[in-house]
């Protein structure tokens, strides 16, 4: 009555090699992923830099064709922004769906600012800015705006870049840059 004890059983199971390969591919998918979402996010602000360079053209060649900036009526004043943007879309300069035109962003509105007329980003409330971008959007920003005449405020009671114009680092993620584009 001896029973034979089977001491080694044939296990199925996954080979080392086959799980590495494994691992490979999962890194592959999330390194992909990753480097996605860094693409559309690039992609976002290169959208928002080519609108604002879309609109402050569109204002130079209204300048030249018409004789007078589509932001000032006959007496020199400034008009509002349905009227500006509505003489930029009725001469097919630009084209816009929402008055003002909205970003991912925030809104582009037409401020003074700095006694210059600008092409203001951010969000308003009572057609005052409320909310900017924050440092590092800034900082991407910068890199696709640098052919135009623009600059970086602050939000009220906030600091986002110092008397020099440079941004102030302790800020972190805090939603206090106006990026303004002057016309």
């Amino acid at each position: 009555m001896l029973r034979k004890v089977k001491a080694f059983r044939k296990i199925k199971a996954f080979s080392l090699l086959e799980v590495s390969f494994i691992l490979i591919i999962i890194g592959l998918i999330t390194f992909g992923g990753l480097k996605g979402w860094e693409l559309v996010g690039r992609a976002n602000y290169m959208r928002v830099a080519n609108d604002l360079r879309h609109y402050a053209i569109a204002v130079q060649i209204y300048k030249s064709h018409y004789g007078s900036a589509p932001y000032l009526d006959d007496t020199g004043s400034l008009v509002s922004q349905e009227i500006f943007w509505k003489k930029l879309k009725e001469t097919n300069l630009v084209n816009v769906e929402n008055i003002p035109p909205k970003t991912i962003l925030g809104e582009i509105r037409l401020k003074l600012e700095n006694g210059r007329y600008a092409l203001v980003l951010g969000v308003f409330e009572n057609d005052v800015v409320t909310q900017g971008v924050s440092v590092n959007i800034a900082k991407q920003l910068q890199k696709y705006v640098s052919d135009l005449d623009f600059g970086f405020s602050s939000v009220v009671g906030k600091r986002c870049v110092d008397h020099d114009g440079n941004f102030v680092q302790d800020s972190g993620n805090d939603k206090c840059c106006i990026l303004h584009v002057n016309i």
